[in-house]
């Protein structure tokens, strides 16, 4: 491990070098995450192997795929991959295990210091930022600042003359890393044109048109019939759904890149921090005990929680795992470990809408979680009409933000409503109806 370059200096990824391990590779950059690797070990699901750290399991058994403890790869003795056949001591999981051994403190004091640094100064532009209208998007690649350092350090703890003056009884290794990410994420998406918004949808007459690439007809639910020229009448035009339109960006001016019209881009930020102490105490020559705590405070967020920016999540992911192990030795041939440990991981996110989403008009809010939704809804009162709250925290599947207009909007696959999310606030702005778009 001291001779290996590893990308992201995760030492979850060392387990890629063992034979019957396929999925994760070596070269993964995943520095500040809590994930277990996402492997296969002999054939089995990723979520059907364990993690386990000096004895202590360190998986979050309510979540597939996650631990709740992660490790500076310089605090790590030894890795070990268990892919089948493992004896009894070794239960809790049918698709392998990766055991990891943490440094100790050794009788003369050892420490080192280590820095990675990434900077978008040393990188290319991409290919979609290349193509945005945007000057300063097109100028160079987006601001990317990345610094993974630490150290660690170990020895004796003694009192000369006074204390373990042998430093042979009891040691101590103390390891933090921390990893900083400063970035921006660019993402994009299709939007009603500005004369979609008034009703106007002529332009999809054109068999040329960059939504569909093929003549669109809409037409009138009341009786079947296509809207004349495409263009729904202004008296048929619901101000409640103009309201939820209102939700969506304008097109980019200038931006046109297959179907999407919409180009954004948001600050992303991560601050992972990685602290190891361990104690070991050698009460006689057949006793050794061993205690280890492991503290990972991992701070983010997730700007693009729906496709346009208008919700952004901030999380706060605190993790800590603990083991206790107490080796006796009986005879040469009789050793008995007691092992014990615990493991503490929880979430806490706040969901935050920007931008000028009806129900939060006005710039960045966040819902206070003490809100029932029966008042929620009534804050919605400016809207009118009937509305229902859709938990303002998650609009992932509710394109449209906190709210949705109770309409019916076609099937997914049979009309431009469920083609194109963004079109079904487009599509029930007008006449409260289910303005039907036929493939």
């Amino acid at each position: 491990m001291q001779d290996l370059t590893l990308n992201g200096r995760n030492p979850i990824y060392l387990a890629a070098l063992s034979p019957g391990v396929v999925g994760g590779t070596i070269g993964t950059i995943d520095p500040d995450s809590v994930s277990n690797g996402s492997f296969n070990i002999n054939g089995g699901r990723p979520d059907e192997y364990i993690v386990v750290i000096d004895g202590a399991m360190a998986t979050r058994t309510r979540s597939s795929g996650s631990m709740v403890g992660t490790l500076d790869v310089d605090t790590v003795q030894e890795a070990q991959v268990l892919s089948g056949n493992y004896s009894a001591e070794y239960g809790r999981s049918s698709g392998g295990q990766i055991r990891f051994v943490t440094k100790s403190g050794t009788r003369d004091f050892h420490g080192d210091l280590a820095e990675n640094f990434r900077n978008s100064a040393l990188d290319a532009n991409t290919w979609t930022r290349n193509h945005s209208p945007q000057a300063s998007t097109a100028a160079g690649p987006a601001p990317y600042r990345f610094n993974q350092y630490g150290f660690d350090v170990g020895g004796p703890i003694f009192i000369p003359n006074h204390f373990n003056s042998d430093r042979n009884k009891l040691f101590f290794f103390w390891g933090e890393e921390w990893v900083k990410r400063r970035y921006d994420t660019t993402n994009t998406g299709t939007v009603p044109s500005v004369a979609m918004r008034s009703g106007d949808f002529s332009e999809l007459l054109n068999p040329a048109n960059s939504f569909f690439g093929k003549v669109r007809v809409i037409n009138d639910p009341t009786n079947g019939a296509p809207f004349p020229g495409n263009i729904i009448p202004s008296n048929r035009i619901s101000h409640n759904g103009q309201a939820l339109l209102n939700i969506f960006p304008l097109p980019v001016a200038g931006f046109q890149q297959g179907t999407t019209n919409w180009i954004g881009t948001k600050s992303t930020h991560s601050d992972f921090r990685k602290d190891t102490f361990k104690f070991d105490y050698l009460i006689t020559d057949k006793q050794h005990l061993s205690v280890r705590a492991g503290y990972d405070p991992w701070h983010f967020n997730a700007p693009f929680e729906d496709t346009f920016g208008r919700m952004e999540e901030v999380w706060s992911r605190p993790n800590r795992v603990r083991a206790i192990s107490l080796i006796s030795t009986f005879s040469p041939t009789l050793v008995n470990e007691t092992d014990g440990g615990d493991r503490c991981g929880f979430r806490s996110r706040d969901g935050r809408l920007r931008g000028e989403c009806p129900a939060h008009a006005g710039g960045p809010t966040r819902r206070d979680p003490r809100r029932s939704r029966a008042r929620e809804a009534r804050r919605l009162h400016a809207l009118g009409g009937q509305i229902r709250l859709s938990h303002c925290k998650r609009s992932r599947a509710q394109e449209m933000g906190a709210i949705q207009r109770r309409v019916d909007l076609g099937s997914e696959q049979g009309n431009l409503s469920g083609r194109y999310p963004a079109f079904r606030a487009c599509l029930a702005a007008w006449c409260g109806c289910d303005a039907d778009l036929p493939m």
